[in-house]
């Protein structure tokens, strides 16, 4: 007998990644403009936890821009662009750290250029990696649950199949009345249809 799969826990999943794909939708944009010879950026984004409420992030005495890292479970390093102020203090235009460094150090170049020439910078940035993960986790779960629910009929309709072919065999071992005879009544009768047979 197969286990079934685990219709909630693919329900858990499937959710996770409409989250995901609803978060990649909403775009973070990036704002410095230099007054005094002092840089100010503005951060606009969306929180990622429901009901997504505006989230304005300023920095008034910026410095630079950064990139950091860290390791996933796999060993695998992921890399964020940060804002760093005079103070030492940083803030992520971006709140999670995700692969690909390349698209990074654009950002990070441009961000620091503008800061050199004192020109104005703005930028909207795309969540195209929450909105991969997002696809990759909803669909995914989508074939399982449809399998999973597929294999419940198929579950059901087995027991159903093997009634219909234990009928289908009772009637075939079931032997026809010929025409114009009948069966013997009782043991009696029997013994005397077989007594006949052999006298005759």
């Amino acid at each position: 007998m197969q286990k079934r799969l685990p219709l909630p826990f693919l329900l858990v999943f499937l959710f996770i990644g409409f989250y995901f794909i609803l978060i990649g939708t909403f775009p973070i944009e990036v704002e410095i403009n230099h007054s005094d010879n002092v840089s100010v950026a503005k951060i606009h984004r969306k929180s990622m936890i429901p009901p997504f409420r505006e989230i304005n992030i300023t920095v008034s005495n910026l410095r630079q821009a950064i990139i950091t890292t860290s390791k996933d479970s796999k060993g695998r390093t992921n890399y964020r662009v940060e804002l760093e102020d005079f103070g030492g203090r940083r803030f992520p235009i971006i709140p999670y750290r995700s692969s690909g460094y390349y698209d990074k150090q654009i950002l990070q170049t441009q961000i620091n250029k503008c800061l050199i020439t004192k020109t104005p910078f703005k930028q909207i940035i795309k969540q195209n990696f929450m909105t991969i993960l997002g696809c990759s986790f909803f669909f995914v779960s989508l074939i399982m649950i449809l399998l999973s629910l597929k294999q419940v009929i198929n579950q059901k309709e087995i027991p159903n199949s093997n009634q219909q072919q234990r009928k289908s065999k009772q009637q075939f071992y079931k032997m026809p009345n010929t025409p114009g005879q009948s069966q013997p009544a009782n043991e009696e009768e029997k013994y005397k249809d077989i007594n006949n047979s052999i006298i005759k």
